[in-house]
């Protein structure tokens, strides 16, 4: 029996809040309102609803397996392909529909500034500290072999094939997806959404679909940010522990870096922003009448868009292998 914890407090005289929260709920559901505070008044209500169901002892539990949440992902995942059609249909239309097209423009170009342009710093701050930790790593390891100078090859392509991304990544979902995930639950918990709607305007699209391109086009961006600040990482250590020329780096990262391993990261980047976008919109959409509900979605936006990316690039990784 699937049941539905209650939490917050409940007045008679304001019972359209718990209209409200009751309407998203299952009618086969049990409510338990043990944690929740409730008048008299609230608490017929609920006592009246689930007596109709004929159930002496609830538990609460999810009954939702693994495999069902991963399957209605998968459908969400194919239905937000659809909406990001939609969108580019959208924007080619008459000019008739210009002021709803600049706006969606506009809300992309804010979308990137917000999550990729002012997060360069920190990724860079971060996959720096990363490279000089790689680099004295490999210089310790390598130098027992007569080979030092081979770090320069584990630097540059540790983070042109899988590095840089991961860590422009890891900064992305931190930030930027907590952030739209709390922006868009908040909207949720305070009927902004629902105004949208009465505009005659897609809420999906017009706001969670803006977002889902900036990740697309700002995770390479970053990657590539990530990259250069790393492999300058590893050239400080190189300079100061085998005091390594930057003329002899230059020739030695020539060298390493092939076209396929530079072309990786703008292949790979769409990819994993697309994925980690999808997931984001997922779990904003996913959000509640209540604050519990808005911090748990953030937490398993965060977790899950991070382990989307990373289980895509494994199966690709495979299916390379495999190929070969």
């Amino acid at each position: 029996m699937k049941t539905y914890k209650l939490q917050g407090s409940y007045s008679i005289k304001n019972w359209q809040e718990l209209e409200a929260v009751l309407s998203a709920v299952s009618k086969d559901c049990k409510i338990d309102y043990s944690s929740a505070v409730v008048d008299k008044g609230c608490l017929a209500i609920l006592k009246s609803l689930n007596s109709k169901i004929n159930v002496k002892t609830y538990i609460l539990t999810d009954d939702r397996t693994f495999f069902q949440y991963f399957f209605q992902l998968l459908l969400n995942i194919i239905k937000y392909f659809s909406y990001i059609f939609y969108f580019l249909k959208i924007l080619n239309k008459q000019p008739k529909n210009k002021f709803q097209r600049e706006i969606m423009i506009q809300d992309i170009i804010n979308n990137c500034y917000s999550i990729g342009i002012q997060a360069l710093f920190i990724a860079s701050f971060f996959s720096f500290f990363a490279g000089i930790t790689i680099a004295i790593e490999g210089v310790e390891k390598l130098s027992e072999f007569g080979a030092g100078l081979l770090t320069v090859d584990l630097v540059v392509v540790s983070f042109f094939k899988e590095m840089a991304l991961f860590l422009g990544l890891i900064v992305i979902c931190a930030r930027s997806s907590a952030a739209i995930i709390a922006r868009v639950g908040v909207m949720r918990i305070s009927d902004e959404w629902n105004a949208i709607k009465t505009m005659d305007l897609d809420p999906d699209i017009f706001l969670l679909t803006p977002k889902i391109i900036a990740f697309v086009l700002m995770t390479p961006v970053l990657g590539y940010a990530c990259c250069f600040a790393g492999i300058i990482g590893g050239f400080v250590v190189l300079k100061f522990m085998l005091n390594l020329q930057f003329a002899l780096f230059l020739q030695m990262l020539g060298e390493a870096v092939s076209f396929s391993n530079f072309i990786l990261i703008a292949l790979k980047g769409p990819v994993f922003g697309l994925v980690s976008g999808l997931i984001t919109a997922y779990e904003a959409k996913q959000v509640k009448l209540h604050s519990e509900s808005l911090m748990f979605h953030i937490t398993r936006g965060v977790i899950y868009s991070i382990f989307g990316a990373i289980f895509v690039n494994m199966l690709t990784n495979i299916l390379k292998v495999l190929i070969k």
